[in-house]
C-alpha cells in the first residue's frame, strides 16, 4: 500500500477485504491487514459522471495540515482512475454521538448524521464527503453551527424518504 499518494488500480483488489456498507455511488470494504483504513470503490455507473473519490481526495488534498483537518477523515491514497480510494476508518455513531458532530464548513453539503464517524482516538469526523459546493478557500471557509439533537433526527427522517437509486 502507498503511504500518501496515487497508486495504479490493479493492486486495490487483493486489498480488499468484508463488504461493510454501501451507497448509491459506493462500496465499502475494509482493508486486508490494515483494520485502520477502509476502501471505497465507485461503482460502475459513477466512475465518469460522478466522482466522489476524486472529489474527497481533491479536497483531502486541499485542507490537510490544515486547522479543519482535524474534522475530516484522512485520505491516504486513490487510484489512478480514482475508482478507489483508501481512507482512515471511522465507525458508526450511535444515537447519543450523532449530537457530537463537530462544525463543518459550509461547502460541505450533506451533513447528515451517517456521513460522520468516530476516529479511534474517540473524535467524531465527516467520513463522507462527496458532495460539497465549490469554493475558492476551503480552509477559511464559514462553518455551519453545530445541528441539535431535533435537526439530527430531522435530517434522518429526510434522508430516509430520499430513493435509493437518487443521484445528484
Amino acid at each position: 500500500m502507498c503511504e500518501q499518494g496515487i497508486i495504479d488500480d490493479g493492486k486495490i483488489p487483493a486489498l480488499k477485504g468484508k463488504k461493510i456498507g454501501s451507497g448509491s455511488a459506493r462500496s465499502v470494504y475494509e482493508m486486508q491487514g490494515k483494520p485502520e483504513f477502509i476502501i471505497k470503490e465507485l461503482h460502475n455507473n459513477s466512475i465518469s459522471h460522478n466522482n466522489s473519490n476524486q472529489t474527497e481526495w481533491d479536497v483531502w488534498e486541499e485542507i490537510k495540515g490544515s486547522k479543519i483537518a482535524s474534522r475530516f477523515g484522512e485520505c491516504r491514497c486513490i487510484s489512478k482512475s480514482g475508482r478507489y480510494l483508501i481512507m482512515e476508518r471511522l465507525g458508526d455513531l450511535n444515537e447519543e454521538e450523532q449530537c457530537l458532530l463537530p462544525e463543518v464548513p459550509t461547502w460541505l453539503t450533506d451533513r447528515q448524521p451517517a456521513n460522520f464517524g468516530k476516529a479511534s482516538s474517540g473524535s467524531v469526523k465527516v467520513r463522507d464527503y462527496g458532495q460539497v459546493a465549490p469554493c475558492d478557500d476551503r480552509v477559511n471557509a464559514p462553518m455551519w453551527p453545530k445541528i441539535s439533537r431535533s435537526e439530527v433526527s430531522l435530517l434522518k427522517d429526510l434522508h430516509s424518504r430520499i430513493p435509493k437509486d437518487w443521484t445528484v
